[in-house]
């Protein structure tokens, strides 16, 4: 099969713009990681940034999707990369002055997160109107491919040029990507909207017109429930992999290099797994891609990763964990655009999301709670079955993290496998 076989050149055009753009707020992201970390010397400062763009971004989301749905999908991006881009703006300014201090990072996470609540759905119609139904798991694996290469490039760029010029330097590189994206949408990308229904920009119409997204989701039950099994991966993977990877991998072994190159066979697989899912998709039995794949992404990527002891058996579970992950994004989000009329995609989105991320700043908050008060404490305990877990996690430091990775591997795995044992979500096939 062709690896570009979506027909529409736009839609190259428009992932080409978004990927840049990414790539350049993935580099300023690392770059602010960077300067928190080196004035503070605290992770739960860092912890807060995350948390100040989730946060918003989740909230928001149940609101947005009448928005979405009333307005030009490329309006709202526009608008929004632009605050976003007034952001960075701000940083760099501060920056520059010397007068930069944490709760300014907040406070533009926060701006930029309520920003993203629009942003996100609209992209996603976009992408649908762009790709077309038949092409949404190419496009899918595109953007996994995508994400990943910025996830190996980000990291190495930022630190180069964070070194070389300092904070001011990545976020002017960070700007000049938002130009790049903002002109390839306003001049080259239409988007084929003159059909859709319009509502009236007051708040009852958009009020009303954000509960008829969460109807339709009730009123279907197995899209629903699929939502619902999502979030509650979401949350697994935020109290451990996701969350806790590095420090976890800097205390085992005692090196950042080892944990460097855990992240990089992370990304790696990504990359792959993205082409992979470009040129074979989905498009049979996608419920068993999403929950077979889940199943699986748990059990190589927190089980194997808490019970290895080297940089070996530790990129082997970065790189099974991350594989299946691209099929799993790819068949949830065909079983969605397949379900899903165009002209109530927005607002079906918007809810979507906020159901389905609303515990991914749960996870990112409970996992170093867990680790640090709940499973160091009990791995460091006198019991018997607090000496088993020692003999089976190995000596030395972050057995704490280790013990999370277990349980979150176990627990994830059977939640995922349990859902298949439901009638309505099997009939999403």
């Amino acid at each position: 099969m062709r690896l570009f076989s979506i027909q529409n050149r736009k839609f190259y055009v428009f992932w080409a713009g978004q990927t840049v753009s990414t790539l350049g707020s993935a580099m300023t992201s690392f770059a602010l990681t960077l300067w928190a970390y080196e004035r503070s010397g605290a992770a739960m400062t860092v912890s807060l940034m995350s948390f100040s763009y989730f946060l918003p971004s989740i909230l928001l989301s149940f609101l947005a999707g009448g928005l979405v749905d009333s307005m030009r999908k490329k309006t709202i991006m526009l608008v929004s990369d632009s605050v976003a881009c007034l952001g960075s703006l701000l940083v760099c300014a501060l920056a520059l002055l010397g007068k930069l201090d944490f709760w300014h990072i907040y406070l533009v996470n926060f701006v930029n997160g309520a920003m993203n609540a629009v942003q996100a759905p609209a992209a996603s119609v976009a992408v649908g109107m762009l790709a077309g139904k038949e092409n949404i798991e190419r496009a899918t694996g595109l953007n996994s491919t995508a994400s990943s290469l910025v996830g190996v490039f980000a990291p190495a760029l930022a630190s180069v040029l964070y070194a070389f010029g300092g904070l001011p330097l990545v976020l002017a590189l960070d700007l000049t990507s938002f130009l790049f994206a903002a002109s390839t949408l306003l001049f080259w990308i239409p988007l084929p909207e003159d059909g859709l229904k319009k509502l009236r920009l007051d708040f009852k119409a958009v009020w009303q017109s954000n509960l008829e997204g969460y109807r339709y989701l009730l009123a279907r039950r197995g899209i629903l429930y699929m939502i619902l099994s999502l979030a509650l991966m979401n949350l697994f993977s935020r109290i451990g992999f996701e969350n806790l990877l590095t420090p976890m991998i800097v205390a085992r072994s005692g090196s950042e290099i080892a944990a460097g190159t855990v992240n990089a066979c992370l990304s790696a697989a990504g990359v792959l797994g993205g082409l992979l899912v470009t040129a074979f998709p989905p498009k049979r039995n996608r419920v068993y891609w999403v929950y077979l794949g889940g199943a699986l992404s748990f059990l190589l990527g927190e089980f194997l990763c808490g019970i290895g002891r080297n940089t070996f058996v530790w990129c082997l579970s970065a790189f099974g964990g991350s594989l299946p992950i691209c099929y799993l994004n790819a068949a949830s989000l065909g079983i969605l655009y397949n379900a899903v009329p165009e002209e109530a995609q927005g607002r079906v989105f918007a809810a979507r999301n906020g159901l389905q991320f609303f515990t991914i700043p749960i996870g990112l908050l409970l996992g170093g709670y867990l680790a640090d008060n709940v499973a160091t404490p009990f791995i460091e305990g006198g019991s018997q079955l607090s000496a088993f877990f020692r003999e089976l996690l190995g000596p030395g430091n972050g057995g704490g993290m280790a013990l999370v990775f277990l349980a979150t591997g176990v627990c994830a795995s059977l939640s995922c496998l349990l859902w298949l044992f439901s009638r309505r979500v099997r009939e999403l096939n």
